[in-house]
């Protein structure tokens, strides 16, 4: 049962890669207008973990420097990821990398979730959530 699902898991992983690789490949964004401003909470959690302060209430750097609170009221623990990834790469590829890791976890829990209710074929389901998703 594990071997097979090492299988299954790797393939997802394979989909995964293969979905984000044409924009790795490019370097290049499709941005709208709501992109920007989570693009400049994540430069304002960069700045601040820059300076050593992990947790981010107002948007001093960002945001016409008129400190913004908005980190009050979005969620900001899926933004870390994003933030940490600029500290080692280009701030296009540290997003697109961030995206990789929400499309490859989306895939495990929808693997897992359809393994759960399903015991044939769910791995067709799974790719299946991933399109209709």
């Amino acid at each position: 049962m594990i071997k097979a699902n090492l299988k299954r898991i790797s393939l997802l992983f394979l989909v995964s890669v293969i979905m984000i690789l044409p924009f790795l490949m490019v370097g290049q964004l499709g941005v709208h207008s709501d992109w920007s401003f989570h693009a400049a909470r994540v430069q304002q959690l960069y700045l601040n973990i820059q300076r050593g302060h992990w947790f981010t209430y107002i948007g001093t750097e960002t945001f016409s420097k008129v400190g913004n609170a908005n980190f009050i009221f979005y969620p900001v623990v899926f933004l870390y990821p994003w933030a940490l990834l600029k500290f080692i790469f280009s701030p296009i590829t540290a997003y697109l990398l961030h995206v990789w890791l929400l499309f490859f976890a989306t895939l495990l829990i929808a693997f897992f979730c359809m393994q759960s209710f399903m015991l044939l074929f769910h791995i067709i389901f799974t790719l299946r959530f991933l399109i209709m998703y």
